[in-house]
């Protein structure tokens, strides 16, 4: 039965950011056949820090309602909502409205403010849940988590994104081998398996939890002190799209005499990392990888999400333990992404555009990027967790979620109104410097 168990755990896991990462990983076929064209990376960014009031409304809420928020009725609630704003994507994805004489994707925003809302709003109400089962559930939890990228990546994988062929400068397409909708229909079935997962453990697996009546959010982080349920995870990092230490606001705050000034230089580049791999150049990700293709760019989507759980499941059994071994990591994700913001102004025509070694250089960017910033988050983490205290991690909770914040809010006027990357239009013809 507990085998069971670890099976239901990792399940229900794994909506904490499929949603999300889904819609990351269609992104290169969305962008060929959506009104906002190049542009709607920017506008997914804005929504997903928009989707970040869920966390801080539950929080607010845990506090007005004297910390007897329950747990259960709020968990089954956002499962249904990511369950229904999958489905409807199949409905609804490619539906515009006319505003003003043009056309707006606007279920598709609504929709995927939904998923968003969800994900988001996991890390204060999955994760506390969680700290009721003994530790080694929570671990199997997290290995759930890290499926949430995994799983989409792979079916990413095997949808292709198609090929465009060029006759002179007429673009032909061809259809990947299955369409948007039916990926929609998949990452809705899969939401379905955690709802039902997540049922089957209330139901049938009460006498593994470690406090029956820890039912409410601080119930449960108290429990988790109690019974030394703190454990971390494999995933502990939310790089994905919003920040992981969420939940930090609602941990109590211990005294120490730590001096904070000792990670200031740590907390920065955490703010400056955040700022470009959650915010910024998430939303110019087309103009960065789009110029060499549909191929080139859904390679890169699709690596870059496996990247993150790789990556902190290295972080879990080989962290980073020295401050200069994270600063080192974090330094060299800020030279990748200075290199991707010269591809992205370079865009129509960047660096070896057209050329097998300009697309490689490329991917391999963007992919470790994304590795060596989750391993420098999550490395720095499980630092402040050893040897500091709940209010380091509020810090950095925050900073986290600041950065990310900045990072989308600079960047949309750029792409929007000023309109410095541009696109480069199928079949273009572009010439290497």
């Amino acid at each position: 039965m507990e085998k069971i168990l670890h099976l239901l755990c990792a399940a229900f896991g794994m909506a904490a950011w499929l949603a999300v990462n889904g819609c990351w990983i269609e992104l290169p076929l969305l962008v060929s056949v959506m009104p906002e064209s190049w542009n709607l990376a920017s506008h997914m960014s804005i929504i997903i820090q928009a989707a970040n009031i869920g966390p801080l409304v539950i929080t607010v809420l845990d506090v007005y309602c004297r910390n007897r928020l329950k747990l259960k009725p709020l968990i089954y609630a956002l499962l249904s909502i990511g369950l229904v704003s999958q489905f409807l994507m199949f409905f609804f994805w490619d539906k515009t409205v006319e505003i003003k004489g043009s056309d707006y994707s606007i279920p598709f925003f609504v929709l995927f403010f939904a998923a968003s809302l969800v994900d988001c709003t996991s890390s204060v109400s999955f994760i506390p849940f969680m700290m009721n089962l003994q530790a080694r559930f929570l671990q199997t939890y997290f290995l759930g988590e890290g499926l949430s990228g995994f799983v989409p990546s792979i079916i990413g994988i095997i949808q292709g994104v198609g090929k465009t062929t060029c006759n002179g400068t007429e673009p032909h397409y061809h259809e990947p081998n299955f369409g948007i909708g039916t990926f929609w229909i998949i990452m809705s079935s899969l939401m379905l398996l955690s709802l039902i997962s997540f049922v089957v453990m209330n139901l049938k697996f009460q006498t593994y939890f470690v406090k029956y009546e820890s039912s409410t959010i601080s119930d449960s982080v108290a429990s988790s002190e109690l019974t030394g349920n703190r454990e971390e995870g494999p995933l502990d990092d939310k790089s994905s799209r919003c920040s992981f230490d969420q939940i930090a606001p609602v941990l109590p705050v211990q005294s120490s005499s730590d001096d904070m000034k000792s990670y200031y230089l740590l907390y920065f580049m955490l703010f400056v990392s955040c700022f470009f791999s959650n915010g910024f150049l998430t939303a110019i990700s087309t103009y960065i990888s789009m110029p060499y293709g549909s191929q080139a760019y859904h390679l890169s989507a699709v690596l870059s999400t496996l990247a993150n759980p790789i990556a902190c499941v290295i972080a879990t059994f080989r962290p980073l333990k020295s401050e200069r071994g994270i600063i080192l990591s974090i330094f060299i994700s800020l030279v990748l992404a200075g290199y991707q913001l010269f591809l992205a102004l370079g865009s129509p025509c960047p660096v070896l555009v057209d050329t097998t070694l300009g697309s490689t250089l490329m991917i391999i960017s963007t992919v470790s990027f994304m590795f060596f910033t989750t391993l420098a988050k999550v490395s720095f983490a499980d630092v402040l967790r050893n040897k500091a205290t709940s209010r380091h991690l509020l810090w950095y909770g925050s900073i986290t979620q600041i950065g990310s914040f900045f990072g989308a809010i600079v960047c949309y006027p750029l792409v929007n109104t000023l309109q410095i990357f541009k696109p480069r239009y199928d079949c273009q013809p572009c010439f290497s410097p």
